[in-house]
């Protein structure tokens, strides 16, 4: 399976989770949700979130589409589709979200 196969199915897996919630009634704009595996969440944003603090715990968060930017100090630190953020111990910083429902934030 090649980079541009995972990358499809992992956004046909996101955009079936939003189907669920949607007929659940819990559609959000933004959000996460647990998977089945212990520690692995699925997060999405449909719109821009503007530069907030954000506290992340120890992990690796991948991102499939969209963009995010975090703000540390004066460090800037962007990651996007293919990438990923490591992160080996609590770390407090301002995190920004580009995204938009043609293009939305997907990540794991």
């Amino acid at each position: 399976m090649t980079q541009g196969n995972n990358t499809a199915t992992l956004c046909d897996l996101f955009h079936t989770v939003s189907a669920l919630r949607a007929a659940q009634g819990q559609a959000s704009d933004t959000g996460f949700i647990a998977t089945a595996l212990p520690s692995v969440h699925l997060f999405w944003a449909n719109k821009h979130v503007a530069r907030a603090p954000l506290s992340y715990a120890p992990g690796i968060a991948v991102i499939v589409s969209g963009r995010k930017t975090g703000f540390v100090d004066d460090r800037r630190i962007e990651y996007g589709p293919g990438q990923c953020l490591s992160i080996g111990q609590p770390l407090y910083f301002e995190c920004e979200t580009t995204a938009m429902q043609s293009t939305p934030l997907l990540g794991v």
